[in-house]
């Protein structure tokens, strides 16, 4: 809140990294009186607002053979509401898009871009059905072949990635994929996902 309080008071010549869309009203209210401009510019990230699985996890083996099982990842992938996400975040003018080098890189390819990425919720339960992933406790959390409750783990890095870790918790629900969200010290974070 301090950061916005010192761009609002005009205290900044450039603010790139932080200023957030959820904050956009406030921006540009103030800039007459905080002589400023407030400016949407392109972001060059492949992924922001997603996010990726920890293919190496060793710790639990059947969760890590899950987070290995590519039809795994690709029902999430069809679950997850990018378009959503982009409306609501980002005010529809965020550019869905998968985890790949953008379209405007040299070595963009349009292999990456599959039927996977389109958002597709009845599909992806499907998916997960047929994985074996059909049965479902109380709560409606899909249950492990083993009888534990499908539960993984988020992590982010940084406080503004908290409203988008709750989309995709939401969107999980949906799956009947509970999510632990964490939000790391970006130290911890480089640690955690080294």
């Amino acid at each position: 809140q301090l950061y916005n309080l010192k761009l609002t008071a005009g205290e900044a010549d450039v603010a790139m990294w932080f200023p957030q869309f959820d904050s956009m009203e406030l921006y540009k209210a103030n800039e007459l009186q905080g002589g400023y401009s407030t400016l949407v510019a392109s972001y060059p990230n492949e992924c922001a607002g997603g996010f990726s699985f920890n293919q190496a996890y060793q710790e639990d083996m059947v969760i890590g053979d899950l987070l290995r099982n590519i039809d795994f990842r690709r029902a999430v992938s069809l679950g997850y509401d990018r378009d959503d996400m982009n409306n609501t975040l980002f005010f529809g003018l965020a550019e869905t898009h998968p985890t790949a080098p953008l379209k405007s890189m040299p070595w963009w390819s349009d292999t990456f871009w599959n039927d996977y990425y389109e958002f597709d919720l009845d599909g992806a339960n499907q998916m997960l059905d047929d994985l074996g992933l059909d049965q479902r406790d109380g709560e409606g959390y899909r249950l492990l072949p083993d009888g534990r409750r499908l539960t993984l783990t988020l992590t982010g890095d940084y406080e503004y990635y908290n409203i988008q870790a709750e989309m995709i918790i939401c969107d999980m629900n949906d799956l009947g994929i509970e999510i632990i969200y964490k939000l790391l010290d970006p130290s911890a974070f480089g640690a955690a996902v080294a």
